[in-house]
């Protein structure tokens, strides 16, 4: 079977952004050969009369129920913060130099 990727390996390296030695390339198009030998294996295989599906086991999502619950978070960070304003925004160290607290 004649390797219709063979003269592709530089570019689809290029595309995949791989850099690969000649060694490499050689071991690729092997292995590249050896996928489409069993895809083409697969395209004669007898599928008449088999339904498609995409979901083996026949199970659909389990959803729980979305309630809000009370973690506490809120006043743990506002408790870890340096500095609050009104009860309601956090005073945090500035991030660029010559700046105080923003």
């Amino acid at each position: 079977m004649t390797n219709p990727g063979s003269a592709n390996i530089p570019k689809i390296a290029q595309l995949a952004r791989l850099y690969l030695s000649p060694e490499e390339e050689a071991r690729m198009e092997s292995d590249i050969t050896k996928i489409l030998a069993f895809m083409d294996e697969l395209n004669h295989v007898n599928v008449d009369g088999v339904e498609p599906t995409a979901n083996i086991s026949g199970l659909s999502n389990m959803m729980r129920e979305d309630t809000a619950i009370e973690s506490g978070l809120q006043e743990r960070l506002v408790a870890s913060a340096p500095a609050i304003i009104d009860d309601v925004l956090i005073r945090v160290p500035a991030v660029l130099p010559g700046e105080g607290m923003a």
